[in-house]
């Protein structure tokens, strides 16, 4: 199961992070952050954009109901709007994962760029985007964030300048003025959320539809194809991805051996997992184990 947080700033709290708080940014907070990998859920009552610095093998995303699953690149961005319930959970390669957390509210248009802040504007919000490549908004926020390091810091007048930049930005590429969130534009199954609340918590068991149909209200047709529709992905690709990233995990810190590995992560055996590993992440989980 995730850990839950009533706000993205909760979770922040627990990781090593180094904040803009002491700078005097208007409508803008930025997080430097330093962590393991991890599995989390929580809402977010500002818009937030996380810039990731390290990268990572597996990336699950559960935004408003919506589920994605890839690695991740150094320097893509996420969007999550305020008002979305978001989950992650991640697989790194790298010891510790670095990632810096932008959040803002509808002042930051008004202060930096007073011209566009148009009543129609601040009614719209962040278009929900997984992790993807922004090259013009990494780059600022990759530029904001060295301001946070006193040796590295360039000054007010470069700051603000860099903000209304982002700020333009953000305008430009990735805001929409629908007043609806995400799961009203879509409209989001609630049954869909249920079945993935049931595998969440039990992808581990030997699930079958009947279990999974049981506790969304749904027949076993509308459900596989409900959420392939919301997911992209059918029940079963889903369960075998969260068994994936669970066994990455465990690769990567226990000291089980791969056949113990297997049976844990809820495979039939080691051969089984170590072909679904080749399948979807095109390597072994020794090849994991060892860092190649």
């Amino acid at each position: 199961m995730p850990k839950a947080f009533n706000n993205v700033s909760d979770y922040l709290s627990e990781l090593v992070c180094t904040t803009s708080d002491d700078l005097g940014w208007t409508g803008l907070r930025l997080m430097s952050a330093c962590g393991i990998a991890d599995d989390v859920a929580f809402s977010t009552s500002k818009e937030s954009i996380t810039l990731e610095l390290t990268g990572t093998i597996s990336h699950l995303s559960v935004m408003d109901g919506r589920a994605n699953e890839r690695a991740t690149n150094p320097g893509d961005i996420c969007l999550v709007p305020a008002g979305v319930e978001a989950r992650f959970s991640w697989t790194i390669s790298e010891p510790l994962q670095h990632s810096v957390l932008v959040e803002f509210d509808r002042s930051l248009f008004a202060h930096y760029c007073p011209e566009i802040a148009t009543e129609s504007f601040l009614a719209g919000h962040l278009e929900p985007r997984d992790y993807a490549a922004n090259p013009h908004i990494s780059s600022l926020i990759g530029s904001l964030a060295r301001e946070l390091d006193p040796t590295l810091r360039r000054g007010r007048l470069f700051s603000e300048t860099a903000i209304r930049l982002l700020a333009m930005e953000v305008a430009a590429t990735a805001w929409t003025r629908k007043h609806a969130l995400l799961s009203q534009e879509v409209g989001f199954d609630s049954r869909v959320r249920l079945a993935i609340d049931f595998i969440e918590s039990d992808y581990l068991t030997d699930i079958s539809l009947a279990d999974l149909g049981n506790a969304c209200g749904l027949g076993t047709t509308r459900l596989v194809h409900l959420f392939k529709l919301e997911t992209g992905h059918t029940p079963y690709a889903y369960v075998v991805r969260r068994r994936l990233s669970h066994a990455v995990q465990l690769l990567r810190t226990a000291k089980l051996p791969i056949a113990h590995v297997a049976i844990e992560s809820g495979f039939s055996d080691q051969q089984h997992m170590t072909r679904l590993f080749k399948q979807h992440l095109g390597r072994t989980p020794k090849s994991i184990r060892c860092g190649r």
